[in-house]
């Protein structure tokens, strides 16, 4: 028996051009070619036009297998787009979540600051308060004397033996 050879045989242009169609969108050489057995003596026989047919089913066979080639490519690179955009994604969520953790401790701070400056405040307003008190308290007793000193020194006036009627 003689060896036998795997060639790929063009379809009719029609069927051609509808398999390419179809094998390009699944990426499928053997959906385009098919591959037949051929034995050497039968190849030989075919003669130049076999050999010519044999060439340009090569060459669409070829060209189908770039295509699919570039298709893969294609492909895992729109996975690799997809991974990055849910990379971002999940980048963006963090960052909003840093933003608001960081907005809610600046605040915090600033609320703490405001809280201590508004008790310094206080503390100093209730010194403040005391002080003026204590200012009250010696200003009437201050007047208290003064009054006294001017009862003495109108009853000095008024003449030397009388004293407090």
């Amino acid at each position: 028996s003689a060896p036998t050879v795997l060639a790929a045989q063009p379809r009719s242009s029609e069927a051609t051009l509808h398999a390419v169609a179809s094998g390009a969108a699944t990426g499928s050489v053997a959906d385009v070619a098919q591959p037949v057995a051929l034995d050497v003596e039968s190849a030989s026989k075919a003669g130049a036009a076999g050999g010519a047919a044999q060439s340009a089913a090569a060459a669409v066979v070829v060209q189908l297998e770039a295509e699919a080639k570039a298709l893969r490519e294609a492909q895992e690179l729109q996975r690799h787009a997809a991974e990055l955009r849910a990379n971002a994604s999940t980048l963006s969520r963090q960052m909003e979540q840093q933003a608001l953790a960081a907005a809610a401790e600046a605040a915090t701070k600033k609320a703490k600051e405001l809280v201590d400056t508004m008790t310094e405040i206080e503390t100093e307003a209730g010194k403040a308060e005391v002080k003026a008190d204590m200012l009250r308290a010696k200003t009437k007793a201050e007047i208290r004397e003064a009054r006294d000193l001017m009862s003495v020194a109108g009853d000095a006036l008024k003449g030397p033996g009388v004293v407090g009627k």
